[in-house]
């Protein structure tokens, strides 16, 4: 009798201990579910672990930061590339690039007469972004958010030339020159670029006497080819982005609340973290203004922060972009790929823009500026607000023979009826027509001039 009195005494012991467990466990998992912090477990938790976001913290996509230009002269005459050729001409001067804007190197303002000489010097190598960009930025990208930068100074950067001992003098965005000095020493990277194909022979400035080129432009004397492409702006019929789309921003799609728009075709869903409205030709979220309104930067990163640097916002970023292009190519470009169009702040307000680039020829809009595919503003710690504008583009695969350079510039001059024009930029670009959202239309690659008050362009007929 004794014997089973202990034993049940033990038997309700463990009885007791799993519900007390069980207790624990309920009680925790409800203090935090009713917390509005980065420990919540909210359905979009649960659908970043699906994404893979939890799965690794994010980094810089390298791609994102691909210049415009890039060209080398090592004596025999320059030679460069707008397009095939010109991620590997990149990739082979990342280690000095990041050791000019690295720990150590020492900058100073320069003179005009400096960066000429830089442009006419026997060795170096020149290089154009697409848009000007802070030089921690570029150095961050270039190692993928990892070691970067480290320099004492932060420069706005457009154009850089690199001579053969490893210094540089740059130009920013608005026109000021600066020479920089490394603070270590980095290996001659000129020897990797003739093994680069795709590559131009190619002058700096140029012109008609009517219309003058920037000093700094380059100027081929032996056309490339132009590309051809296919673009479809807006949804196709056939993409179904609904679902994905919702999922993207946190929605529960089990349990939706929304209603049409006055315009009879754009779908609005309600959330109390924010408002998601979509289209054929555009999706725009908009956050609440409470705090825990918009998309939260952590959830993205993988990691949160009491601060987040501008590294940080650009990981997010990217990361979201990344996140498109799983939901639908639509939001990447297709054949097209994304790249950092635009970084600013207003106020409190940081706002990161990505253009489409194909085969490195950058997307133009109907309005001959770059497209913008994606907008994002961070504040907060959050995705506040968010424009997507889908577009898909396609590369047909045919190239054709392009036009000098020159005789581009004497028929803008004839069919725009110019009569002085100086300081231009020449860029080649995909411009799109304003065919309706979902209209397919196919082009070539065309050569842009603009000028500070205008901008012109000369379409192949």
């Amino acid at each position: 009798m004794k014997r089973s009195i202990e034993g049940f005494k033990r038997l309700l012991l463990i009885v007791l201990f799993l519900i007390m467990t069980v207790l624990i466990f309920t009680t925790v998992v409800l203090n935090i579910s009713s917390k509005g912090t980065d420990m919540e477990l909210s359905y979009f938790d649960r659908l970043l672990i699906l994404h893979g976001y939890d799965s690794q913290t994010a980094e810089l996509t390298g791609t994102m930061l691909l210049p415009e230009f890039a060209g080398y002269d090592i004596g025999y005459g320059g030679m460069g590339t707008v397009s095939d050729g010109l991620e590997a001409m990149y990739n082979a001067s990342s280690e000095c690039i990041a050791a000019i804007f690295g720990e150590a190197s020492v900058c100073r303002e320069a003179s005009i007469a400096e960066w000429l000489a830089a442009l006419g010097s026997n060795v170096h190598v020149y290089i154009r972004y697409r848009s000007p960009m802070p030089s921690s930025v570029i150095a961050a990208y270039l190692s993928d958010g990892g070691q970067y930068g480290g320099a004492e100074f932060e420069l706005i950067v457009l154009e850089l030339c690199i001579l053969g001992d490893g210094s540089a003098v740059a130009k920013t965005g608005d026109g000021l020159f600066f020479s920089i000095t490394p603070g270590k020493s980095v290996p001659p990277v000129f020897s990797y670029f003739q093994a680069v194909n795709g590559l131009y022979p190619y002058t700096f400035g140029g012109g008609t006497g009517t219309i003058e080129l920037s000093d700094s432009t380059p100027f081929f004397t032996q056309p490339p080819k132009d590309v051809g492409a296919h673009i479809v702006r807006g949804v196709p019929d056939e993409y179904e982005l609904t679902e994905g789309m919702l999922r993207m921003f946190g929605y529960n799609t089990e349990n939706l609340s929304r209603y049409t728009d006055s315009d009879g075709v754009t779908a609005v869903y309600v959330d109390d973290f924010g408002n998601l409205r979509l289209s054929p030709d555009s999706a725009i979220f908009e956050g609440s203004e409470d705090l825990d309104g918009g998309l939260a930067i952590s959830r993205l990163l993988g990691y949160s922060k009491d601060r987040y640097s501008v590294i940080d916002l650009l990981k997010a970023a990217d990361s979201f972009v990344k996140g498109l292009g799983e939901v639908s190519t639509c939001f990447t470009g297709g054949d097209a790929v994304p790249y950092l169009q635009g970084l600013r702040r207003e106020g409190e307000t940081v706002i990161v823009e990505y253009g489409l680039q194909l085969s490195g020829i950058t997307v133009f809009s109907p309005e001959l500026k770059p497209y913008t595919v994606v907008k994002l503003e961070f504040d907060s710690g959050c995705i506040r607000h968010a424009e997507l504008y889908p577009a898909i583009i396609e590369k047909t695969g045919m190239s054709f023979a392009g036009f000098g350079v020159e005789w581009v510039l004497w028929n803008i001059e004839r069919t725009c009826g110019i009569s002085a024009a100086k300081g231009g930029i020449m860029r080649p670009a995909f411009v799109m027509n304003d065919s309706p959202a979902g209209a397919g239309q196919n082009i070539i690659s065309e050569w842009t001039v603009a000028f500070s008050d205008r901008d012109l362009i000369y379409e192949l007929e």
